[in-house]
């Protein structure tokens, strides 16, 4: 036993961590910084998700609002072009009026570029084919005037005319490059006007805008301080691009697409919804990789243009995270002050519970050394509170422990030796247990179970007795010790109604040690064991039947205690099982015996029957064919077969014959003969092993075909039995069951003769 000094005990408490004069203010401190972190980012989640939803409100309600701008030029458009196709349906007085009316329209509406009234052939007059006066603003918003009905390249044929001339319905041309009489970016909403009274086509009013406006309306429109808008139409083509968006040109074959892939999917998706005509808030990265807030609507009014603003998430939340840096600067200051006065609270109880530690620590150290009368000092803990009521414990428990050091050193050793007896006693009994486990015959298995019992406990006499089945006598069947072999001889056993610790035993089926008076009564009448001083019967217990007893005797007084009875009655428990499985393989061989015996009678009369309806008894094959012979097989070789082994017969120096019986469950119900002529050297080992191997499968070949030729047999008969039932059966009255009960019993035995009749009991009377 070593001795463990407070030194050591300090390095120890000092290598297994910080103090806790350390870690209670690292402890709430970093509770504390969790808080706060936790606080904050949560603080900073929601407050994400406050602004994004007001971005997302602001935003849906801006691009409305834009959407509308975009659509106020097409509106005034589409009013004037309906206004001036209503004028030229009721029609003009005079050309001149006409010419009038189209150019006031083009002069009171700022907004729109250029104003078409075209006819179709010969509508306008029968002697001109084509008529199209045009109102434009060219350079310094000066009107002119061009006749397109004079000009080389018909407009018939131009979209602004062709398309509303084939549905009969209002027509918003695309943006396209206007070269009539200026060339610039031109939109066009053309509208239809009929004749009043046979209402065919007349002709359409074209009214165009310069697209240049509407970009300029796109390009103006404000979204933050670095977002932009974007207009594009349902193939995909930018139409108009804010500053902020990037050099990207607009109706310059320029889009917005990019290659699909995870990074870039969702603007893809942003702009497969803007180009299906859909509206919504999303979020996604541009391509400049830049995350942005995206509301987008349609523009509508028969355009399949789509309007959306990007809002940049990083200014969205750049104020936010400035404050957030405040507040973690405040919090991270907050937290220091707190680490200082926590560690002025945790010094004032890490010292005194130190104090308490080394205490604790001597204690342990002095009181676990054997014998040791050392003193304890007190300890002082000058502190009105939990931790001097603990110091004055502890004073109070050194005190209590010289005391119980003693008593408890000497149960631990009591206890010790106590465990290392019953560890050897089970190791005994369990090797006592797997030596006799193996052992197949009864009296070799209770003679050596009582001869390794005595050994390994050093016991005067054990025997072993098994008791009759009417329970009146308990003979002896193994026994080791003083007399054994005198005892066995004598065939030596007790009357249990005078035995009665024996008695005690077989009734109650519980072990039983002798006491003072039953061991002067057994050395009184036991003169084999004169010597007996201390005595125990255990039962041997089969299925809570007592079927015999194990007696143990020993020449020392009071040698059997209760403690020795689990390891005892386990060795007896272990005898009576094995005693029960010898006995049950003894009865399962016999049967098993018996069985065999049945089924080699049963296979030897099936074969002997079978052989017996054979055509002829045996065949040879010659080499050349198969034909039948009389059975010539000497006696005396017959004989030699039954055994069951292959026989070699060698006729002369030039003949040698084997012949392997057929065996079927033990029995020989025929032979295979094999010849070899002209050869000295005999037959080897693999010739014959081969021919009996040869020879078993076809006796099993032959066994199957006999059982398969019997079970076929079978059928047949079960079936006319059958059919012949259920004619019997399907007859109505007494006459016809017997005529055909007669018939059907002689075509199952044929060349029989049956007779069915009646027996009068009146005449026996």
């Amino acid at each position: 036993m070593s001795e463990t000094s407070p030194v050591s005990n300090a390095a120890s408490r000092t290598r297994r961590g910080i103090s806790i004069r350390w870690k209670l203010p690292l402890a709430v401190i970093g509770l504390a910084l969790l808080s706060s972190a936790a606080y904050a980012i949560i603080s900073i989640r929601l407050s994400q998700q406050t602004l994004t939803k007001e971005i997302q409100n602001r935003l849906e309600k801006q691009v409305l609002t834009e959407v509308k701008v975009v659509q106020s030029d097409l509106l005034i458009a589409q009013t004037v072009a309906a206004q001036l196709a209503s004028f030229s349906e009721i029609g003009y007085p005079s050309e001149d009026y006409a010419l009038s009316i189209a150019r006031e329209a083009l002069r009171q509406n700022p907004q729109i570029s250029g104003v078409k009234i075209a006819y179709e052939p010969k509508q306008f007059d029968l002697k001109r084919e084509l008529f199209a006066p045009y109102y434009y603003r060219a350079n310094a918003g000066v009107i002119a005037y061009e006749d397109l009905g004079k000009m080389d390249v018909s407009y018939l044929t131009k979209d602004w005319y062709a398309m509303p001339r084939a549905t009969l319905s209002p027509f918003l041309n695309k943006p396209y490059l206007n070269t009539e009489a200026i060339n610039n970016w031109t939109i066009t909403w053309s509208v239809p006007f009929f004749s009043q009274t046979t209402h065919i086509l007349k002709g359409v009013v074209a009214v165009d805008i310069a697209f240049t406006r509407t970009q300029s309306v796109v390009n103006a429109i404000q979204v933050g301080e670095n977002g932009y808008a974007f207009m594009i139409d349902s193939n995909g083509k930018l139409l108009g691009l804010g500053s902020h968006g990037g050099n990207y040109q607009a109706l310059m074959g320029s889009s917005l697409s990019p290659t699909y892939s995870e990074k870039t999917a969702s603007w893809y998706n942003l702009l497969a919804d803007m180009k299906a005509g859909k509206s919504g808030f999303t979020e996604a990265a541009d391509l400049r990789d830049e995350d942005m807030f995206v509301a987008y609507a349609p523009v509508e009014l028969n355009s399949d243009w789509s309007l959306a603003l990007a809002f940049p998430k990083a200014e969205v939340f750049s104020t936010m995270n400035e404050l957030s840096d405040t507040l973690f600067g405040y919090t991270a200051v907050g937290l220091l002050v707190l680490g200082a006065l926590l560690f002025l609270l945790s010094n004032s109880i890490s010292t005194p519970l130190i104090k308490l530690t080394e205490f604790a620590n001597l204690i342990s150290s002095e009181t676990i050394l054997s014998g040791h009368q050392g003193q304890f000092d007190e300890i002082k803990i000058r502190a009105n509170d939990e931790l001097g009521d603990l110091g004055d414990a502890l004073n109070r428990t050194a005190a209590h422990l010289r005391g119980t050091f003693s008593a408890l050193e000497d149960n631990i050793m009591r206890r010790t030796k106590e465990l290392t007896r019953l560890t050897s006693e089970l190791r005994t009994v369990a090797d006592i247990s797997r030596e006799i486990s193996s052992i197949r015959d009864q009296n070799a298995l209770l003679t050596i179970s009582a001869s390794l019992i005595r050994e390994r406990f050093n016991y005067y006499h054990v025997g072993v007795f098994l008791v009759d089945s009417r329970a009146e006598y308990a003979t002896i069947h193994g026994a080791s010790g003083a007399s054994a072999d005198k005892m066995i001889a004598d065939n030596y056993k007790l009357k249990l109604s005078q035995a009665s610790s024996m008695e005690s035993v077989v009734v109650s089926g519980q072990p039983h040690i002798a006491s003072d008076f039953d061991i002067q009564i057994i050395r009184a009448h036991d003169h084999y064991l004169p010597d007996t001083q201390s005595a125990i019967a255990l039962p041997l217990r089969s299925h809570n039947l007592t079927v015999g007893i194990l007696d143990v005797r020993d020449i020392k007084p009071d040698a059997f205690a209760e403690n020795d009875i689990q390891s005892l009655q386990a060795l007896a428990d272990q005898i009576s099982a094995s005693l029960e499985n010898t006995q049950l393989l003894k009865r399962l061989e016999t049967t098993l015996e018996e069985a065999s015996k049945e089924k080699q009678i049963q296979t030897q009369e099936a074969w002997r029957d079978t052989a017996g309806n054979l055509s002829a008894p045996a065949y040879e094959y010659d080499g050349m064919q198969i034909r039948a012979i009389p059975q010539n097989l000497p006696p005396e070789l017959a004989a030699q077969l039954e055994k069951g082994e292959p026989v070699v017969h060698n006729a002369s120096q030039e003949e040698s014959a084997l012949y392997v019986p057929l065996l079927i469950f033990g029995q020989v119900v025929g032979v295979v003969g094999l010849e070899q002529k002209g050869r000295s050297n005999g037959w080897t080992k693999e010739q014959i092993a081969v021919a009996q191997a040869s020879a078993n499968r076809a006796a099993l070949t032959l066994e199957n075909a006999r059982l398969l030729e019997d079970s076929n047999r079978r059928a047949v008969k079960e079936s006319a039995i059958f059919a012949a039932a259920n004619r019997i059966g399907a007859s109505s009255s007494i006459e016809n069951i017997l005529e055909t009960a007669a018939e059907e019993l002689e075509k199952i035995l044929s060349d029989s003769e049956i007779t069915i009749q009646f027996i009068d009991r009146s005449s026996e009377s």
